[in-house]
C-alpha cells in the first residue's frame, strides 16, 4: 500500500512538457486570448487582449470585464485560453493535484470560472472535511505529551478517526462514475491515513484501525472501478470498436482491471494522458487512435455527467465507421 504514495511522487517526476506551464518567452499574436498569471501574484489571472506598440500587454482580468495594462515581464503564460472548457480545466486540475504539482493554475481557473461538471461541489466538500480533520489532528499533536496521559491521547486519536467522514464522502460518489475525481480524493485520503498511522509508532490498535480503514476503502474503490468497466455500456463500445479494428492492441482499456491502489494510479495516469492526447487527434482524420483514446478516457468517466458529450461523439463516430465498413 505504501507503494501507492511513492508511485504518485514518481509519476510527478515523469510529467512531460505538455502538462507543464508554457513559461514566459516573447508574446505574439498566437498568445491572444491566452490566460496569463501575474508573477507577483500567481493566483491572479489575466486574458491577453492586445500587445501594445510599447510592448505592454492589454489584458482582461479573468472571469471579469475589467481591463488592465501590465508590463510583459510581469506576466507568465499558462497552457490555457479563455475558451478552454471547464471539463478541460477540471481534468488538468485533477491530474496536477494527483501529481502534487505546484502552481496548479488549472485548479485556480476552474474555481474562478464556475463549474458545469458537477465535480467542484464534491471536491469542495471533500476538501472542507479534509481541512477540518487535519486541524483536529494538529490540535492533538500540539498537546504537551509530557503531561498528557498516553491513553487519553490514544483515545482522542481513536475518536477522531471514528468521526472521519472522508471514506463516506468518497464511497458516496461511486454511483457518479467519475473515477478520475474518486481516485484523486482517495490519494489524499491514503496519504492522510499514512500520516495518521505514524501517530502510533507501537503499531497498536490505532495503527490497525487506520490501516484497516484505508485498505477497506481501497478495496471498495477497486471493486467499484472494476464493476464500472465491466458494465454493458463500456463493453459494448469496446466490442464495436474491435469489430471495426480487430487488430488493435496495446490500449489501456484492453488490459485487466486494476486490483490495487498502485494499479489504479497507473490506470489513472494512463487514461488521463489519453485524454490529453485528444488535443492532437481527430475523430475524422485519426478515427482509430481517437476512438481508442476516448475508450481509455471513459474507463475513468464513462457514464459521468462531465463527459456525456464525449461519449455521444464516440458513439456517433463508431456508428459511422461501422456503417462505412459494411
Amino acid at each position: 500500500m505504501k507503494k501507492f504514495f511513492g508511485l504518485v511522487l514518481l509519476l510527478s517526476l515523469m510529467t512531460t512538457a505538455i502538462y507543464a506551464n508554457t513559461g514566459n518567452g516573447a508574446f505574439s499574436s498566437r498568445d491572444l486570448n491566452r490566460v496569463l498569471y501575474l508573477k507577483t501574484n500567481p493566483s491572479r489571472y489575466l486574458v491577453l487582449q492586445k500587445i501594445m506598440p510599447d510592448g505592454k500587454l492589454r489584458c482582461r482580468i479573468y472571469a471579469t470585464r475589467q481591463i488592465v495594462s501590465i508590463e510583459s515581464y510581469d506576466a507568465g503564460k499558462t497552457i490555457f485560453y479563455d475558451s478552454t472548457s471547464q471539463l478541460v480545466l477540471s481534468q488538468y486540475a485533477l491530474y496536477y493535484r494527483a501529481h502534487r504539482l505546484k502552481n496548479n493554475h488549472a485548479m485556480d481557473l476552474w474555481k474562478q470560472s464556475g463549474d458545469s461538471t458537477g465535480r467542484l461541489e464534491v471536491l469542495n466538500k471533500f476538501d472542507a472535511e479534509l481541512k477540518h480533520f487535519r486541524a483536529q489532528l494538529q490540535s492533538i499533536r500540539k498537546k504537551n505529551h509530557k503531561v498528557e496521559d498516553p491513553d487519553d491521547r490514544l483515545d482522542n486519536l481513536h475518536e477522531l478517526l471514528d468521526k472521519c467522514k472522508l471514506p463516506e464522502i468518497i464511497s458516496g460518489q461511486f454511483e457518479t462514475n467519475d473515477f478520475a475525481l474518486l481516485i484523486v480524493m482517495y490519494a489524499d485520503f491514503h496519504i492522510l491515513m499514512l500520516e495518521f498511522e505514524k501517530m502510533d509508532p507501537e503499531k497498536s490498535s490505532l495503527y490497525e484501525a487506520a490501516r484497516t480503514m484505508r485498505q477497506e476503502l481501497a478495496k471498495q474503490l477497486c471493486d467499484a472501478f472494476s464493476e464500472h468497466n465491466s458494465s454493458s455500456g463500456q463493453t459494448g463500445r469496446r466490442e464495436k470498436f474491435l469489430r471495426i479494428y480487430p487488430d488493435h492492441k496495446g490500449a489501456r482499456w484492453q488490459k485487466p482491471s486494476p486490483q490495487t491502489p498502485t494499479e489504479l494510479t497507473r490506470s489513472f495516469d494512463s487514461c488521463m494522458k489519453s485524454y490529453f492526447a485528444l488535443n492532437n487527434l481527430s475523430s475524422i482524420t485519426d478515427p482509430q487512435e481517437w476512438s481508442s483514446a476516448v475508450l481509455d478516457v471513459l474507463m475513468l468517466t464513462g457514464g459521468a455527467k462531465c463527459t456525456a458529450g464525449l461519449e455521444k461523439e464516440l458513439d456517433n463516430t463508431l456508428e459511422m465507421l461501422e456503417q462505412k465498413n459494411k
